[in-house]
């Protein structure tokens, strides 16, 4: 899931990180987790991409997307899940590429094990922030956060105020988010000196 990339100056999904594409790190990061479907959101389709993987516009019918926003990439994926006729989905930005597959195992888990009312599983930092772009959803939980959105709600966590959420507490690393060009050089850097 993308959102406008207007920080980063370009699409973020298209940015390369030791060599892959974002989305491409993702979406391989995704296959080490039980998922019944691939898919990502927004932008155009991408001939890179297996035929495999869905593509999810993120032009939802009878939704105002004059606004790109972090929301509307989630409806679009909870839409896509529900259609599949899956049960939850995981959502996840093309710009958190420390995500491990272990807190995505425990996003899953979270969702699953918790109580019959845990409507979303989201990445937590231990500075207690939430993470929402590193999440699990039960797809009833897109009734809600749509009839938030058309309500002119954008913020995801203004949206899901009405929701029974699960925290996931995952290392500040993890949740390092990529908004610009320099973030991405600053890693690049680090991971060559790593090597």
């Amino acid at each position: 899931m993308g959102g406008k990339s207007q920080r980063f100056g370009s699409n973020k999904a298209d940015a390369q990180l030791a060599g892959v594409s974002l989305l491409t790190h993702q979406l391989n990061l995704l296959r080490t987790v039980p998922v019944d479907r691939l898919a990502y959101v927004g932008g155009e389709p991408r001939n890179e991409i297996p035929l495999t993987i869905d593509y999810v516009n993120d032009g939802l019918v009878g939704v105002d997307i004059s606004e790109r926003s972090s929301l509307l990439g989630i409806l679009a994926a909870l839409t896509f899940a529900r259609d599949m006729e899956c049960d939850s989905a995981i959502i996840l930005g093309c710009d958190v590429p420390f995500i491990t597959n272990d807190s995505l195992r425990q996003l899953v888990a979270a969702l699953r094990n918790g109580s019959s009312s845990c409507d979303i599983a989201v990445a937590s930092s231990s500075t207690e922030r939430d993470h929402w772009s590193i999440m699990a959803a039960h797809t009833f939980a897109l009734t809600p956060l749509r009839e938030a959105y058309m309500q002119g709600e954008r913020a995801v966590h203004r949206a899901v105020a009405s929701l029974q959420l699960a925290r996931v507490v995952v290392s500040e690393v993890e949740t390092v988010n990529i908004n610009d060009q320099t973030t991405l050089a600053d890693i690049t850097a680090d991971l060559r000196a790593a090597r």
